[in-house]
C-alpha cells in the first residue's frame, strides 16, 4: 500500500496506471491511497507542527526577522 501511494506522490501516475503496474485493482487503490496520505500527516503532525500561535507571538516573530 505505501509503495503504490509513494508512486502516485512521486510521479502523479493515475489509480489506472498504478493498477497496472502493481496488479490491484483501481477501486482498491482509490480506498486506501487517501488513508495512507492521511497517516503520513496525521502521524507526525505534533512533533513537526507547533501548536496554534496567536497574533502577538507572531509579531514578535516578525519584528525579530525584520530587525535582522
Amino acid at each position: 500500500m505505501k509503495l503504490v501511494t509513494f508512486r502516485h506522490m512521486a510521479n502523479g501516475a493515475t489509480f489506472r496506471q498504478l493498477m497496472f503496474s502493481f496488479r490491484v485493482a483501481e477501486n482498491t487503490i482509490s480506498l486506501f491511497v487517501p488513508k495512507v496520505l492521511e497517516a503520513l500527516i496525521e502521524t507526525p503532525k505534533d512533533d513537526v507542527m507547533s501548536p496554534l500561535v496567536e497574533h502577538k507571538q507572531w509579531k514578535e516573530v516578525s519584528d525579530k526577522f525584520q530587525a535582522k
